[in-house]
């Protein structure tokens, strides 16, 4: 019975991680929407940030408030428990274990907000990367450059746990590789020379979205995900702003439409994957969570079809189909569940 609970956990943690990278699927078309409606990438990048922080933080302050008057109906007994609480938790009483324990924990604390800033960071820089190379780079070849991510998960996954992956691993992972160049549309199409530097920074935004998964895995169940994402959020902001100068608080941009675009690009792109991403992850592990994500092709893909109506040949509907074939194959074990260990 425990066996069948936790195998229920696992999938329900897998559909939030798949949810999360659909989500970021739908990134793209409104992009293109917001586009055609006058604004530039970056306003539109910066724009979804912003938004992104005032609705979390928004939430997160609704809902404690909320929690402060639900506390203040328990009476004086209900809030003389508050009031030790937080004195235990600034540090006035000590917890049970003593100050060690108080040090520890915070310590530990001290640890995940260094994490969720970390992840926030890398957050920034993969959208930065991405949309700089696409100044320069064919939106194929960046989109191909970015999902090498799927395999530096594993790469890094690798050099963490000193663990070879299990035959199906390679399998999903060549399979989504040869997937996302068909889905892309790549084949057929002139190359071309490109700037090192611009191919550089594609490989740059696969590293640091690779980054943000890998990491995202370590993350303690003791902060809700609310608050770790407006937490990474926050962080994604402040490194993107100085990335790209938000000209949108001066301009006027914002109140003249770009609202709305910012809004509900930061919705797809931020808000609900980063809650839905951050609360999966530490369950599923990031090189899981690499594979995982790669439904974000799929679902741009498809988004593009029906949203914008590209045409979609059945050359890429195949790349489509191959990058799923891929997900599954890389998750059903078909060979021995022990991995080997290799001496670094």
């Amino acid at each position: 019975m425990r066996q069948v609970g936790s195998r229920r956990a696992s999938l329900w943690y897998a559909g939030l991680v798949l949810l999360g990278g659909s989500s970021y699927g739908l990134v793209s078309p409104l992009i293109k929407l917001s586009i055609d409606h006058g604004f530039d990438v970056e306003d539109v990048t910066d724009g979804q940030y912003l938004a992104a922080v005032v609705v979390l933080w928004a939430i997160r302050l609704l809902l404690w408030a909320f929690a402060r008057l639900r506390g203040g109906e328990r009476g004086e007994s209900g809030a003389r428990g508050e009031r030790e609480h937080g004195e235990r938790e600034r540090g006035d009483v000590a917890p049970p274990g003593g100050r060690a324990a108080a040090t520890r924990a915070g310590w530990r604390d001290r640890r995940q907000l260094l994490l969720m800033t970390a992840i926030g960071a890398c957050g920034a820089v993969t959208s930065f990367a991405y949309y700089k190379s696409l100044s320069v780079l064919p939106a194929s070849l960046g989109i191909v450059l970015l999902f090498q991510f799927s395999w530096m998960v594993m790469g890094i996954d690798i050099l963490v746990t000193r663990r070879v992956p299990a035959v199906e691993k390679w399998l999903g992972a060549l399979c989504i590789a040869v997937g996302t160049v068909l889905a892309v549309g790549m084949i057929g199409q002139p190359v071309g020379s490109f700037p090192a530097w611009a191919v550089a920074l594609g490989l740059l935004s696969a590293l640091s979205y690779a980054l943000t998964l890998y990491l995202s895995g370590f993350l303690s169940e003791e902060t809700s995900p609310l608050t770790r994402s407006a937490i990474t959020v926050t962080a994604s902001t402040l490194v993107i702003f100085l990335l790209i100068p938000p000209r949108l608080l001066v301009d006027g941009a914002l109140w003249h439409g770009l609202w709305f675009w910012a809004v509900l690009v930061s919705l797809f792109g931020q808000t609900l994957p980063m809650l839905l991403m951050l609360k999966a992850i530490p369950h599923t592990g990031g090189r899981m969570a690499g594979v995982l994500g790669s439904i974000e092709l799929p679902v741009a893909v498809f988004a593009s079809w029906l949203v914008l109506g590209e045409q979609v040949a059945w050359l890429r509907w195949g790349g489509v189909l191959l990058i799923l074939a891929g997900i599954v194959v890389s998750e059903v074990q078909i060979g021995r569940p022990a991995n080997k260990k290799f001496q670094l």
